[in-house]
């Protein structure tokens, strides 16, 4: 029986949604409104695995029913507790530039509208 790796492929960019407490799914929440605003899809969830990313209107299977090939050709994905946070958004290298510049500016639009909350450790650099 093998097992599926739930590690992504080469990162080119990542970013961490977190939440207040009292608030289900608000990281989540908070990344997907990125994401859609940007113009990515976002695939099916599957508990304790990650969830495809493409930019475009594309519908995206859960983690298991991808194969490798399906794995490798995602431009990101988004990992973490749903429920309670925190959240990773991680753009693979097979993401086309543009559609990470999109992604890049609707965050920093986000933290500059207070939409999102920026991690500790972007508050310390």
């Amino acid at each position: 029986m093998s097992t599926l790796s739930h590690e992504p492929p080469a990162r080119s960019a990542s970013w961490v949604f977190t939440q207040a407490p009292g608030r289900a799914f608000a990281a989540y929440d908070q990344a997907r409104d990125a994401l859609r605003a940007a113009g990515f899809s976002i695939g099916h969830t599957q508990k304790g695995a990650p969830t495809g990313l493409l930019s475009g209107d594309v519908d995206i299977r859960k983690w298991r029913n991808l194969s490798a090939a399906d794995r490798a050709a995602l431009h990101g994905t988004i990992a973490g507790d749903f429920r309670n946070g925190p959240v990773r958004v991680t753009l693979l290298s097979a993401c086309p530039a543009k559609a990470a510049h999109r992604l890049e500016v609707e965050i920093g639009l986000r933290l500059a509208r207070r939409l999102i909350r920026p991690t500790p450790s972007e508050v310390a650099a």
